[in-house]
């Protein structure tokens, strides 16, 4: 179905005025360059008014180019994008690359983003790059992870050092005299730094890691730190059911989840901050219905609301999904809305109903 376009004439006008600029400006910018192009020059071009530019980028020249800017790079993005959607495995990773890299041969791109972009919007530049490529990357980095392509890491912290890292390539490209020897030169530098995260097949890593925690599967070391937190109801509720949690109990529990790892399932985490504080516990347990598990993240009550939860139960299920465990359930309190609230961002859906405890299922 074809959408209408509710637009009146006015706004249609207004909207392709403004795209008319965009398109000179970039013109004109990727060829003679931020500081040979004058305000009049661009209104002459694009057939306006110097009133017409100022109404739609109050601040001239500068915020037109910051416009273009963000344009560039919002292109770049789409074509990376397209050029994954093309490649399966490994070869999507390559060709992302080869699809950035490939962009940056381009005069206009060398010219707007590499050249005048960083001297002329100096901070702003920064977050305009940041604004469209971080999400990109974060998305990329999260759909390699969950289909086992990368090593589980931190997934904003990788995204913002690799694009720090393809944008110095990128710089690097734009400088050269001979591009041929360099572009050779920094696909193997760029090839040998992503096979160093490419996860290898089988690899079963037990130790995950989000951009503020550090999820370690449960040992008997961890003893003292899982009976304090169990010490907690709102703690206790969650792993245990409600139910006092002794030593005993603690051990049996770490002993359940060791043996889960050592038959390359996911069992219990403990997670850590940079002081090694015990933020809480994530991972997974055993249901009685075939090759199905239950997610159980729980968060010390002294760290709730800080996105924690979110957090751990988006690593490990991460994980689930890069070794082939799509069947994964989960329970909440009908009147815990925070937990649901949770879970429903994790994708998972209302399936059945047991007194006044809710399951869940998570959509494919």
């Amino acid at each position: 179905m074809i959408e209408r376009d509710r637009r009146g004439p006015r706004e249609k006008q207004r909207d392709a005025t403004r795209a008319r600029l965009l398109k000179v400006a970039r013109n004109l910018f990727g060829a003679s360059g931020y500081d040979q192009v004058s305000v009049g020059d661009l209104c002459k071009r694009a057939k306006v008014t110097h009133g017409a530019l100022y109404h739609h980028f109050p601040a001239g020249k500068p915020e037109l180019f910051a416009a273009v800017v963000a344009e560039a790079f919002a292109e770049l993005g789409q074509g990376v994008s397209a050029a994954v959607a093309k490649h399966h495995g490994w070869d999507g990773v390559r060709a992302a690359c080869d699809a950035y890299l490939d962009a940056c041969a381009d005069a206009e791109v060398q010219t707007i983003i590499f050249r005048d972009g960083p001297r002329v919007l100096a901070a702003e530049f920064q977050t305009v790059d940041s604004d469209a490529n971080e999400p990109l990357v974060t998305t990329l980095l999260r759909e390699w992870m969950a289909r086992g392509l990368f090593k589980p890491r931190p997934v904003v912290m990788l995204a913002r050092l690799l694009g720090a890292l393809f944008e110095e390539a990128g710089a690097l490209l734009a400088a050269a005299t001979d591009r041929a020897h360099v572009r050779a030169q920094v696909d193997v530098l760029l090839g040998d730094w992503l096979s160093a995260l490419r996860r290898a097949p089988g690899e079963l890593p037990d130790v995950l890691a989000t951009d503020r925690l550090v999820l370690e599967p449960w040992s008997a070391t961890d003893a003292p730190a899982l009976t304090e937190l169990c010490a907690k109801k709102a703690v206790q509720r969650f792993l245990f059911d409600g139910e006092p949690a002794g030593q005993d109990r603690i051990k049996s529990a770490i002993d359940a989840s060791e043996r889960r790892f050592s038959q390359g399932r996911l069992g219990m985490f403990l997670a850590r901050d940079g002081q090694r504080a015990a933020i809480g516990v994530v991972g997974f347990r055993g249901l009685a219905a075939p090759d199905s598990e239950e997610l159980v993240v729980v968060v010390d009550p002294a760290f709730t609301r800080r996105g924690y939860g979110y957090e751990l139960a988006d690593a490990v299920l991460r994980e689930a999904t890069a070794r082939g465990n799509s069947n994964v359930r989960a329970r909440a309190d009908e009147a815990n809305a925070a937990c649901t609230r949770l879970l429903e961002k994790l994708g998972f859906v209302r399936w059945a109903k047991r007194e006044s405890v809710v399951e869940y299922v998570r959509a494919s």
